[in-house]
């Protein structure tokens, strides 16, 4: 960095100061300066950034790792803080980084940091605080004549660049998010993943693919199975319980029954609701001959053809077995 001694301290595109009368070691004098009163300060801005500069790798590591970086500057130039009285300087950092993007990788290897490229040396170098420092063998940056016979004490230092390089994002392990979706028997279960394994950074590419999913589980617990009733068989043949004597052909009431199982059920399952069984009463008449007798007439229908020669008008009867059977 540039600075002064026992005195005041400021910087302009380079650093500058002034000091107290007097010599220094090595015989140089230092000159009575008298600040003049009647100047302002001018507080520091920084010019506008300098391109980017190269990457420094050719390409980018596979594995977890820094990537290539570039990196761009700026100058504390617009404008340099004042020296007398002093200003102050521009605040923030004379330099930006960023991760390269689009380099081939370097399979089975981790590219090393390459040394930032060689400094042009036209071109000064920066202080600390983005002021310019002049090439070597040259004196202090300054807009006053003869800045090394008013200033002796400056120095300028340069630096170089450390450049990161992108890391690509990659994805951990899957880990259950949620417990299996039953207690017994099959079920799902998901499950999710974190983009971490690193995390992407200095512009490296997220991780691809998705971050859930599901499967099946198998809790390795039978489920109890609840039954199930069958559809109703035939109904049997009508008789009547407890008569000895034929009821065919006779108006005399028997039964019909018909019966249903409840199947599948496990030990701890439930029972099937309602009844096994399903009664009714009956008339045998099967193949019987019967006595039939007439319905009553009904009412006489409309005349047919309604308008026309001889109109007709009808009614009718039905014969009906004098017994039936009846559900």
């Amino acid at each position: 960095m540039c600075g002064g001694r026992d005195g005041y301290m400021g910087s302009t595109e380079g650093m500058v100061g002034w000091g107290m009368a007097g010599s220094l070691a090595g015989g140089w004098p230092l000159p009575t300066l008298t600040p003049d009163l009647s100047l302002s300060e001018a507080h520091g801005n920084w010019g506008s950034w300098e391109p980017w500069g190269p990457c420094s790798a050719t390409c980018s590591p596979e594995e977890a790792g820094p990537k290539p970086q570039q990196r761009r500057s700026r100058v504390c130039n617009n404008p340099m803080p004042s020296i007398i009285p002093p200003g102050l300087p521009c605040s923030g950092s004379a330099t930006e980084d960023q991760t390269c993007i689009g380099l081939p990788f370097c399979p089975g290897e981790t590219a090393p940091p390459a040394p930032p490229p060689p400094r042009d040396s036209q071109s000064p170098a920066l202080g600390p605080d983005g002021s310019q420092c002049p090439p070597e063998g040259k004196g202090p940056v300054s807009h006053s004549p003869n800045p090394r016979a008013r200033f002796p004490m400056l120095t300028c230092v340069s630096f170089s660049l450390t450049l990161s390089c992108p890391v690509d994002g990659g994805w951990s392990n899957w880990q259950a998010s949620s417990p299996c979706s039953v207690t017994c028997g099959m079920g799902r279960i998901m499950e999710k993943r974190l983009c971490n394994n690193p995390a992407p950074r200095h512009g490296g590419k997220p991780c691809l693919g998705l971050s859930t999913r599901s499967h099946f589980c198998n809790t390795k617990i039978a489920c109890p199975v609840d039954g199930q009733w069958t559809e109703w068989g035939e109904w049997s043949p009508c008789r009547r319980p407890g008569y000895t004597g034929d009821i065919s052909c006779q108006e005399i009431v028997g039964q019909q029954t018909r019966t249903r199982s409840c199947k599948g059920r496990s030990p701890d399952g439930k029972r099937c609701e309602g009844s096994t069984i399903h009664i009714r009463s009956c008339y045998n008449m099967f193949r019987c001959k019967l006595e039939g007798h007439w319905s009553d007439w009904s009412s006489w229908g409309l005349c047919i053809p309604a308008c026309g020669k001889n109109p007709v008008k009808s009614r009718k009867r039905v014969c009906q077995p004098t017994a039936c059977g009846s559900d």
